[in-house]
């Protein structure tokens, strides 16, 4: 489904300031005209359209095309980025941090205040996307591992980790935001699943936020390192030669790697190979940390982690079809709590928390 142009007009004389301070355009040179064209899809928190540029010089150096992004401009994606300040992060990490990381992400063009004027990146159109309505290959997944190892190494319990810029996904005020989210979702995943789990498997899903709270509070513990924390088919392009891309850093995160694995793995692997190729991922992770210099972390404490962490996909999809379900048109919430509830009952996720009473055990 194609998403809706940003009623938004970019200028040209600000586009033009913008992509000659980065370099990107000849002395003289400036923007002629700017067209903006729907995406084939739209963004959960933020608006999104593709920019055609033409330029005054006949031979110009400047990006033929752009993505622009703005923040949302419905009232309940506004008061997400108003919490969570979402455009603000990721805006920083484009302009502060992208230089320093050790994977690839989209090179960013102009900074705007994501209001009267956007972030605009570089166009990944002619590389092959992620698509979370499709189960991701085994083949990119361990690319993307590797990709996630070695960004963790970097940053694994670095002085960097301090910055407020960064997300602390399991601490007031964002906690108390992402339950409300994760619990708004449980009644329909309830009615939609009846036919797929178990009675007592769906009834197991904590339906107040309170007790989303209390489960989030415990995935904080831990060793702390730089994540991308929305990482899942969706936000991934792959070049020819098969490496990962990752896009969308509005939630990046000093917080455990395995948010960042189980994102990946639980909301985007096919069942079955999440059942036979998951352990498998993680152990290679671990030894691809472990190259990069990580050595205090075993794989017991990844295992028990990850088993952990799995409820955060699951969280995402349940916000996917309850609040935020107005951005979800292509059904992608459905996909990942299909996908990630089945792994948390294999998992025994829930169980893998403290002070769970017996009724908010998962049951197998």
């Amino acid at each position: 489904m194609t998403g809706p142009v940003p009623r938004l007009t970019v200028d040209p004389n600000w586009l033009t300031a913008q992509l000659g301070a980065g370099g990107h355009l000849d002395p003289g040179d400036a923007v002629a005209t700017i067209a903006l064209e729907a995406l084939t899809f739209v963004g959960a928190t933020s608006d999104m359209a593709r920019a055609r540029i033409t330029y005054r010089a006949t031979a110009s150096r400047g990006p033929s095309s752009l993505i622009v992004k703005i923040r949302g401009r419905d009232e309940v994606r506004r008061q997400i980025d108003a919490t969570l300040q979402l455009f603000a992060r990721e805006t920083h990490v484009y302009r502060d941090v992208a230089a320093q990381l050790p994977i690839r992400t989209p090179r960013a063009f102009a900074f705007g205040d994501g209001d009267a004027t956007p972030l605009m990146l570089e166009d990944l159109g002619h590389m092959r996307t992620g698509d979370q309505t499709q189960e991701l290959a085994v083949e990119d997944a361990e690319r993307c591992v590797d990709a996630l190892a070695d960004l963790h190494a970097a940053f694994w319990d670095t002085a960097s980790l301090s910055d407020p810029r960064l997300m602390r996904p399991h601490s007031p005020p964002y906690t108390a935001m992402t339950a409300q989210l994760m619990a708004s979702g449980v009644a329909r995943a309830r009615a939609q699943f009846a036919g797929d789990f178990p009675a007592a498997v769906l009834e197991a899903l904590p339906e107040h936020p309170d007790d989303w709270s209390a489960l989030l509070s415990q995935l904080e513990d831990g060793p702390l390192t730089l994540i991308q924390n929305d990482c899942r088919a969706d936000n991934l392009f792959f070049t020819s030669e098969g490496a990962p891309v990752f896009v969308d850093w509005q939630l990046a995160a000093a917080a455990r790697g395995s948010q960042d694995l189980a994102n990946l793995l639980a909301g985007s692997l096919a069942p079955k190979d999440l059942s036979v190729r998951s352990h498998e991922l993680l152990m290679r992770y671990h030894a691809r940390l472990r190259a990069g210099g990580v050595t205090t972390y075993s794989f017991d404490e990844l295992l028990h982690h990850y088993r952990q962490s799995v409820l955060w996909p699951l969280g995402q999809g349940l916000a996917l079809l309850g609040a935020l379900s107005d951005g979800d048109s292509r059904g992608v919430g459905q996909r990942i709590v299909r996908r990630a509830l089945g792994h948390a009952v294999e998992l025994d996720t829930f169980a893998a928390f403290s002070d769970m009473s017996p009724a908010q055990k998962m049951p197998r």
